[in-house]
């Protein structure tokens, strides 16, 4: 996505994306920065039904709050951080506010809620915790996850 600065009400950014039922493993053979999602400058990203396991990283990394309105289900995350031990399966930060309309149709910094529920993530390799919200982050429900050896 793009945005103007803090400026995120010109609707330049990917809006209702759907990422569903891969299967995918075996990431950070060429680049040790890289898991099975990395998102940022979007809204309403949809994440069903994936199965990622075996990186170096975090398997999911959202960089930023932006729009919100995520919803994340159903997926199965194992075996990441596995270079690192850190974060978990699941990595979030939010350290630039931005300005959207999508919250309640206003321009305001405060993004719509996040959902994350009915994942299985299991937290192996020594990583810290399965659902990481760190560096500001904000307004994300996280409820009904089986989260293994950690919580």
């Amino acid at each position: 996505g793009y945005s103007n600065g803090s400026d995120g009400t010109g609707g330049d950014h990917p809006l209702g994306t759907v990422v569903g039922w891969n299967l995918a493993y075996g990431m950070g053979v060429w680049g040790k920065q890289t898991g099975f999602l990395y998102q940022a400058l979007a809204v309403e990203t949809s994440v069903i039904g994936n199965v990622a396991f075996d990186g170096p990283r975090a398997g999911i990394s959202f960089t930023d709050g932006f729009g919100g309105g995520h919803n994340l289900h159903s997926n199965l995350l194992f075996n990441f951080v596995r270079e690192t031990s850190d974060h978990g399966p699941f990595n979030s930060w939010d350290r630039q506010p931005y300005f959207t309309t999508y919250r309640d149709g206003s321009p305001s910094t405060t993004p719509k809620d996040t959902r994350i529920h009915h994942n299985l993530l299991i937290n192996d390799y020594r990583s810290v915790w399965p659902l990481d919200h760190d560096d500001g982050s904000a307004y994300y429900r996280d409820y009904h996850n089986v989260l293994v050896y950690g919580g």
